[in-house]
């Protein structure tokens, strides 16, 4: 997966993912 993909996956989960990488993604944006 790229991580586009992640960051647009994290959205749509309004940053809570299963996998702590999603929510770091998020905050750290």
């Amino acid at each position: 997966m790229h991580v586009t993909i992640l960051i647009w996956l994290c959205i749509l989960h309004s940053c809570i993912c299963v996998e702590n990488i999603c929510a770091v993604f998020c905050f750290s944006a």
